[in-house]
């Protein structure tokens, strides 16, 4: 079956036969922006892809379309697995099938599976803030992204390097101590690496409870990563700017925390009232009796 002459994506720039009966397609979408991925012939897809890989195209006149960085991922890892993919610009591009596996484990875990959950114990001291030596749970909110917590209500934000490295970029990395696999972020840096994230993982995005202090979060602790963001990536409209917003409570664990050390604070003062009570209890108590001595 000859190539497609249009795409789902928009207009094909260039077409390049990979395979047999497999396209690489370069397209310029009506907006302007630019797309690109794999084409295959639906019969010649089923042939030669899994139910499992199929599900995550789209398939339209004949075609059934992958859409790159994210689409591509599980039809790469069979195509290069079976020899289909002859050509060598590609093979080299993708790597081994381990590297293109751990980056589906980054991107599409459902096809992939998940990457490796933190460890609770990680040796929090060297982080700018340490958790307490009482237990730890962890979260996982997506693959390569979950939340270590105490039972204080103290967290950190943990990123796995595949993710973090795929997805972040090197000034959102900096904004964390890399450990191991992990790159892990304070309550108060982790509002940089959930910024990005949150632009491309709806699961990340629901994390967000409060976009406007996610922002001004920003604006008032990483001032030259936003003006970074703005220069460099931001699209027109969409730049990161200062809205008033309280900062340090965009995601539900900060309200946590904030509503623990109200109830620490007011633990303390009732002991600290009790102890002014029981001091003055025990000056009358020391009174009477020298009192009744005198007497």
């Amino acid at each position: 079956m000859p190539a497609p002459h249009e795409s789902i994506w928009g207009s094909i720039n260039t077409c390049f036969e990979i395979g047999i009966e497999i396209y690489q397609l370069f397209c310029k979408a009506q907006n302007g922006d630019t797309k690109n991925g794999f084409a295959l012939p639906v019969d010649r897809a089923k042939e030669i892809l899994s139910e499992k890989a199929l599900s995550l195209g789209t398939e339209k006149d004949g075609f059934i379309y992958f859409e790159s960085p994210n689409q591509i991922l599980a039809p790469l890892f069979e195509l290069l697995k079976s020899a289909a993919i002859t050509d060598e610009g590609v093979i080299k591009a993708a790597g081994s099938l381990e590297n293109v596996e751990q980056m589906g484990k980054a991107a599409v875990p459902e096809y992939f599976g998940n990457l490796p959950l933190p460890q609770a114990d990680v040796p929090f001291n060297n982080l700018p803030l340490s958790l307490s030596e009482s237990e730890k749970t962890v979260k996982e909110i997506r693959s390569g992204l979950s939340i270590i917590k105490d039972e204080e209500n103290r967290f950190f934000v943990a990123v796995h390097k595949t993710l973090a490295e795929r997805d972040l970029t090197p000034a959102a990395r900096q904004f964390g101590d890399q450990i191991d696999d992990f790159y892990f972020y304070g309550a108060i840096a982790c509002a940089v690496p959930i910024y990005e994230l949150a632009r491309k993982y709806p699961e990340i995005n629901d994390v967000v409870v409060n976009k406007e202090s996610l922002t001004q979060t920003m604006v008032s602790k990483a001032p030259n990563y936003v003006k970074e963001w703005n220069a460099g990536h931001a699209e027109p409209g969409e730049q990161i700017k200062p809205n008033g917003s309280i900062p340090m409570m965009f995601m539900q664990e900060h309200y946590d925390f904030e509503a623990e050390s109200t109830r620490n604070a007011v633990a303390d003062y009732i002991e600290a009232e009790k102890a002014k009570e029981l001091e003055a209890d025990t000056g009358f108590e020391q009174f009477d009796e020298e009192w009744e001595l005198e007497r």
